[in-house]
């Protein structure tokens, strides 16, 4: 989870899952069985627009959704593409 400063002054505009995502460099611990649902859990999203989310980002979004029922806001650019592209996912 991001402890700097910088985002202070917009922290509570960004997405819950955003505040509280771990980088994509952290390390994780690949045998847990949380883990282990969340990439089965991405995996089944491989053909859908979540899969353009980033890894990292995306494994938030879905604990997020899942602890507190709060749907993942998409990004507007993927759905305007998905609109330009729908017959891809």
């Amino acid at each position: 989870k991001y402890h700097g400063d910088s985002w202070d002054r917009f922290r509570t505009s960004l997405p819950l899952s955003l505040q509280h995502h771990i980088n994509g460099n952290a390390l994780y611990n690949i045998s847990h069985p949380l883990f282990l649902n969340l990439l089965s859990q991405l995996e089944s999203e491989k053909d859908t627009i979540y899969n353009a989310i980033p890894y990292d980002y995306r494994m938030s979004q879905i604990l997020v959704e899942g602890m507190l029922g709060v749907l993942p806001e998409i990004p507007p650019l993927l759905t305007k593409d998905l609109e330009t592209n729908k017959d891809q996912f």
